[in-house]
């Protein structure tokens, strides 16, 4: 993969699962803490197509295309049959960026929301990490389970 294609590129785990209860039959809503970095990520996700429980780890990229070579989205649906970063992960959405806000209390913290058609996605941390992604940008946010390594 192109690693200019990633706007962000993170493992979480996911520590609550609805904590405010289910809203929806379809809809989970996932907490998720990152693993390497101190990232917080609330998102919403149809669990009818990708279940998901608290202790699983994952992968999450957000990224502006969905060609292996990167370069600009032209917004159709790859019809051609030549592998896309899709096909290396489990679940995926397209959505927009519609909101910052900035940590009145820290001005290194940020919150960026994303859509993608009505499931919602917070990404709270240093926006060092979150530098790339722009109000307004349409991204796509792919994400797989990893695998748990088990110690010895």
């Amino acid at each position: 993969m192109d690693a200019s294609n990633s706007l962000f590129d993170k493992p979480f785990e996911v520590v609550r699962v609805n904590p405010d209860g289910k809203k929806f039959d379809r809809v989970s809503r996932l907490v998720c803490k990152g693993t390497t970095d101190n990232v917080d990520l609330v998102v919403d996700i149809n669990v009818e197509v990708w279940p998901v429980k608290t202790g699983d780890k994952l992968k999450i990229m957000l990224c502006r295309t969905l060609a292996v070579e990167g370069g600009v989205d032209t917004g159709e649906y790859n019809q051609s049959g030549k592998p896309t970063l899709l096909d290396k992960y489990d679940y995926g959405m397209h959505g927009k960026v519609f909101h910052f806000d900035f940590d009145s209390g820290n001005s290194q913290t940020v919150s960026v929301y994303i859509s993608f058609g009505g499931l919602l996605m917070r990404i709270q941390g240093n926006q060092r990490h979150v530098a790339s992604i722009k109000k307004d940008m349409r991204l796509y946010c792919l994400m797989k389970k990893e695998l748990s390594r088990k110690k010895n």
